[in-house]
């Protein structure tokens, strides 16, 4: 009898419980219609904000300046990296490759700015201590 009647107050308590738990009643959604003005002023800001077109490859570029030890004999201006940075997107923004400037950090040494041979470090180890991981290095001596 003991277990019937714990069977019974088990059953009567989980249906309680089950009753209790029933799901918030929806909330209305409004009249339904669509606000057609809101929607053409929504494409017509698209369209005029130039958005920029699908990117299948984004690539940081780090650009490394060198001047002399004293800061003069800078080796390039920033006007010059803006102009061939835009060069760089305008070149590859057809194959849907963008890229974006990660870093400019401008160092004085003038034994690089001034006596750095590309050909005879070809492989760019000499300016291994100045590369950025993760992206295209470009050095201006």
């Amino acid at each position: 009898m003991k277990k019937n009647n714990i069977r019974l107050l088990l059953l009567i308590l989980v249906i309680s419980i089950g009753t209790s738990l029933k799901a918030q009643r929806p909330l209305p959604c409004g009249n339904g219609r669509i606000n057609d003005s809101a929607i053409q002023a929504v494409l017509r800001y698209e369209r005029s904000t130039h958005r920029t077109q699908q990117v299948d490859f984004l690539v940081r570029v780090w650009f490394h300046v060198f001047n002399n030890n004293d800061g003069s004999n800078t080796a390039a201006t920033t006007t010059q990296i803006n102009s061939e940075f835009a060069s760089l997107l305008a070149s590859y923004a057809a194959d849907h490759i963008c890229f974006v400037i990660a870093g400019i950090d401008y160092i004085n040494n003038t034994v690089f700015n001034t006596q750095y041979n590309a050909d005879s470090d070809p492989t760019g180890s000499l300016l291994t201590g100045y590369q950025v991981p993760s992206c295209v290095n470009i050095f201006y001596m």
